[in-house]
């Protein structure tokens, strides 16, 4: 399992391309205006507007007004007629008094923004809102993508972002599934529990683990600070286009049909935590509750990757500690092995709060 890991994590990685559209939808929209929003994925989906910054750097926040843009039939400006690029060394969107225009945008399929056939890009947190990015290039970025809201051309290219099934009823505020625009909680223990070894501990590990045999626990502790606010848990799982090879660690081994099930369990785990305290003599999740940590099931879903998958959300019980569980269902044939992780990009179990 981890040979796999570590010839994953010494492969490169470069960025997935996508098809154009067509250029002569480019050229006939020349002159046109429009909005930047971040598409930061979920269900339904987080958006932000994007703005800028007195010296024409844009950025995305909630609460940002959005800058206009017009269209140049593969390129833009600003609403101050600067000229935007991907500025070097750090790749970052900025806008420039007679900068010259990066050539190579494409707006596609219901706005979706591509720039030399990538459509993936990045938001990198700075302060309280983000930059935006060709690469990652910071401690803490989501993989977004851009979207237009005019000067698109007409096509369709559905994403769903599915949710799982399960889920409670949202409470008074929604948080996004991503570590970027609000405070967030990683575990503080994760705990692999073995099928075919019932009574054994492993103790703690920061490899996520869901196999035939291997499911993996673990505990968020949420702050007392976090009274009175909203909370969702999400396991994200980003291509290995999308992962960073600055530091050489990030990286998964994916294989199977992707089946998991997430559940959350009546009380925290603990470095002594074998599969008989998760799942009784049961087996697996096989209704309401069961096992002596009493399983309460939150859906089940096939897994891909490149998306987040929203497992609970509720109003945040301040100074507590839940516990979650992934674990492989009967009848699926799941093998992912994964480091978790939050830098340059989230790979795991989250909590977002808000």
């Amino acid at each position: 399992m981890l040979a796999h890991l570590a010839l994953l994590v010494a492969s490169g990685l470069s960025f997935a391309s996508l098809t154009q559209g067509s250029p002569i939808d480019a050229r006939s929209n020349v002159g046109c205006t429009f909005h930047l929003s971040v598409n930061a994925g979920g269900n339904p989906p987080a958006t932000y507007p994007v703005g800028q910054i007195d010296d024409g750097l844009c950025r995305a926040r909630g609460d940002l007004e959005a800058s206009t843009f017009t269209w140049f039939g593969d390129a833009f400006k600003d609403q101050r007629g600067r000229g935007c690029w991907w500025t070097p060394p750090t790749s970052v969107l900025q806008c420039d008094p007679s900068q010259q225009l990066s050539h190579g945008f494409d707006l596609g399929c219901h706005g979706n923004v591509s720039f030399s056939g990538q459509s993936t890009f990045f938001a990198c947190k700075t302060d309280d809102s983000a930059n935006i990015y060709l690469e990652p290039n910071g401690a803490q970025c989501q993989p977004v993508t851009l979207v237009a809201d005019g000067c698109q051309s007409t096509c369709y290219d559905p994403d769903p972002h599915p949710l799982l099934d399960g889920n409670n009823n949202p409470p008074f505020k929604d948080c996004p599934a991503n570590i970027i625009w609000s405070p967030y909680e990683k575990p503080q223990l994760m705990v692999p529990v073995d099928r075919s070894n019932p009574s054994n501990a492993y103790g703690p590990t920061y490899l996520g683990q869901v196999s035939q045999n291997f499911s993996t626990v673990y505990n968020v502790e949420i702050p007392s600070a976090y009274n009175g606010k909203s909370c969702k848990v999400f396991f994200s799982f980003p291509t290995l286009d999308q992962l960073a090879s600055s530091n050489g660690t990030e990286s998964y081994y994916f294989a199977g049909s992707g089946g998991v099930a997430f559940a959350r369990l009546g009380k925290p785990a603990s470095l002594d935590t074998t599969w008989e305290d998760v799942f009784g003599d049961s087996g697996g999740i096989t209704g309401s509750t069961n096992g002596t940590n009493g399983i309460t099931p939150l859906g089940q879903t096939h897994i891909s990757p490149g998306h987040s998958y929203v497992v609970d959300r509720f109003a945040c019980p301040a100074g507590s500690t839940l516990t979650y569980l992934i674990t492989e269902p009967n009848n699926e044939d799941t093998y992912l092995v994964y480091l978790q992780n939050d830098v340059p990009v989230a790979l795991g179990l989250f909590m977002s709060v808000c």
